[in-house]
């Protein structure tokens, strides 16, 4: 990514509930999905951070670019470790490709689903979906490391 200006946007909902979540993992696969938004969003473009819940109960997070974006036959393959889109020699972007694969496993443990949806030259979105029964209807008294407020 070079040092041109990105647009960061928001969509939160103002009323989200405590999960029940390793907080630890929940942050390094939001960090991996972010990291991967900052590195494949153009000059200028776009990344969009959003959290809601789902009719379902379930909690949403999702992280979305304007970047490059992957063919839908390549989504499978750039989730298995090391393996990018562009596997060429002369790659334009850095990384081993382990940060979707990361991010799968890390979600995978606390029953939460990755998706990923993209498009070339479109953008990718990135969607963890935790599903309702990690979801508390109140905040606990005590949270503690597995609680992610």
């Amino acid at each position: 990514m070079d040092d041109a200006a990105l647009s960061l946007r928001t969509e939160i909902d103002a009323h989200l509930l405590p999960v029940l979540f390793d907080r630890h993992s929940l942050g390094q696969a939001f960090d991996c999905l972010i990291d991967n938004a900052l590195k494949f969003a153009p000059s200028g473009g776009s990344i969009v951070v959003g959290a809601k819940r789902l009719d379902s109960g379930a909690l949403e997070i999702s992280v979305a670019d304007t970047g490059i974006g992957v063919s839908p036959e390549l989504i499978e393959e750039i989730c298995k470790p090391f393996r990018q889109a562009d596997s060429g020699l002369n790659r334009r972007y850095e990384g081993i490709g382990l940060g979707l694969t990361t991010v799968s496993a890390l979600v995978r443990r606390q029953d939460t689903m990755l998706s990923i949806d993209s498009k070339i030259d479109a953008g990718t979105r990135a969607v963890l979906t935790i599903p309702a029964e990690r979801v508390l209807d109140d905040a606990p008294e005590v949270i503690d490391k597995n609680v992610a407020a």
